[in-house]
């Protein structure tokens, strides 16, 4: 009898514990499902949230470091552009060799640059040969300096260096060499001497905004902030040509140049007469 009870005891708690078993390890893995399914859904918009975080930011660093490194390329031609007329209606353009970016201007049946070239055909060159090579960007703001051997071989693809002849349709366009100094000239950066009229800041009239860079000589550089001075591709009797303002004038003029002399370049734009010469 004894022995009968304790067998029925010991059956219903082994029944009870299995009934405790099944419950706890249903709840226990309803629980980890649940806990499982939580930090699967919560895991999941982590990693998704994650993902986003740690690639958009990449993305992002890399558009912003494509930027920089586009607007580091272009962006210091445009320094120049401060020196521009506000009301005058540019064109843009991009030299595809460095990716710098200039404006133009038309006058009359001419497109000019409307700013020095600044493109660095050689390593190390742009730094000796720029207005002010103490100055980060300097060689975009002002131009680079290029020597007589070299003078005809920077323009951009489409673009020239330009005639004495060229030269002189603009400034005869401009009312001649007088009238033409002062509006061919920027209304900033030139000696403003109340005293001479014909010395001074000009009106920018056509947007060509000739800025005093001055000149590249074997000591240094020469009349920054007094004159203006670009190359041609013509020779006169004595040497080949340069256009200049400088005092109360605007001129086409022949000089006798040494191999270290560099000047400024403003490229203009092949008209369809030079492009067929050209072929």
């Amino acid at each position: 009898m004894f022995f009968s009870i304790l067998k029925k005891t010991a059956d219903v708690s082994i029944l009870a514990a299995a009934l405790i078993f099944l419950a706890c390890g249903s709840d226990s893995n309803s629980n980890a499902t649940s806990a499982t399914d939580a930090r699967s859904s919560s895991g999941g918009e982590h990693s998704d949230s994650s993902n986003v975080a740690n690639s958009s930011p990449s993305e992002g660093n890399s558009t912003n470091s494509e930027a920089k490194s586009s607007s580091s390329a272009v962006s210091y031609t445009k320094l120049a552009w401060e020196f521009m007329n506000p009301d005058i209606d540019y064109i843009e353009f991009t030299d595809e060799r460095d990716g710098q970016v200039y404006r133009a201007v038309v006058i009359g049946e001419q497109t000019w640059m409307a700013q020095n070239l600044s493109y660095n055909r050689f390593a190390e060159y742009a730094h000796n040969n720029c207005a002010k090579a103490s100055i980060p960007d300097s060689c975009g703001k002002y131009g680079i300096f290029y020597d007589f051997t070299y003078r005809n071989e920077v323009c951009p693809s489409g673009w020239h260096l330009p005639s004495s002849n060229e030269w002189n349709t603009l400034i005869d366009l401009a009312g001649g060499s007088y009238k033409a100094q002062k509006k061919l000239r920027t209304t900033i950066g030139w000696p403003n001497d109340s005293s001479d009229e014909d010395e001074g800041n000009g009106s920018d009239e056509f947007g060509f905004s000739a800025y005093p860079t001055g000149f590249k000589v074997y000591s240094g550089i020469s009349s920054f902030g007094k004159r203006a001075s670009f190359w041609t591709s013509s020779f006169g009797g004595i040497g080949p040509m340069i256009a200049e303002s400088e005092y109360g004038y605007f001129r086409t003029d022949q000089i006798a140049t040494q191999s270290t002399d560099a000047h400024a370049i403003r490229c203009i734009k092949d008209s369809v007469e030079t492009e067929l010469s050209a072929e």
